[in-house]
């Protein structure tokens, strides 16, 4: 299995969230690059991680640099379809936290992007969609409660 090379677009709380999950992972993957407007974030996502990694002002430099194999797209939710774009016109493989972009033609074009430059794309799971969820939904939508 190849090892992949990993970099965080947007350095926030999401991507520390997934640093544990890329630790557990270290087998198969290692983080290489972060992109942020924010150094002094990138600077403490680098530390906690505990080894250097290479630090972009913008992700669409991360992603025209060889560091990147994948990106793992932690931005505002406004900046996902670009973003997402990006990565996949470079050919990196993209991972997007939810949502996937905030209308649906830059859903279509995350898709088209994605065809178009025969990578792969991951979508971040939602709990939106299981079943207790929408069931409070249901049951708010009612009046039944409050």
């Amino acid at each position: 299995m190849a090892h992949l090379k990993l970099g965080i677009a947007g350095a926030g709380i999401a991507a520390l969230q997934v640093l544990p999950h890329v630790q557990r992972l270290a087998d198969r993957m290692t983080l290489t690059a972060l992109a942020d407007v924010r150094r002094d974030n990138m600077e403490h996502l680098a530390a906690r991680y505990g080894h250097a990694v290479a630090m972009f002002d913008s992700v669409a430099e991360m992603c025209a640099s060889g560091y990147v194999d994948a990106v793992w797209v932690a931005t505002p939710n406004e900046l996902h379809a670009e973003h997402s774009i990006l990565a996949a016109e470079h050919g990196k493989h993209v991972i997007c936290e939810k949502p996937m972009a905030i209308s649906l033609d830059q859903c279509q074009a995350i898709v088209d992007a994605v065809e178009a430059h025969g990578v792969k794309y991951v979508q971040g799971y939602s709990k939106v969609y299981e079943v207790v969820f929408r069931k409070m939904a249901e049951l708010i939508e009612s009046g039944e409660l409050g």
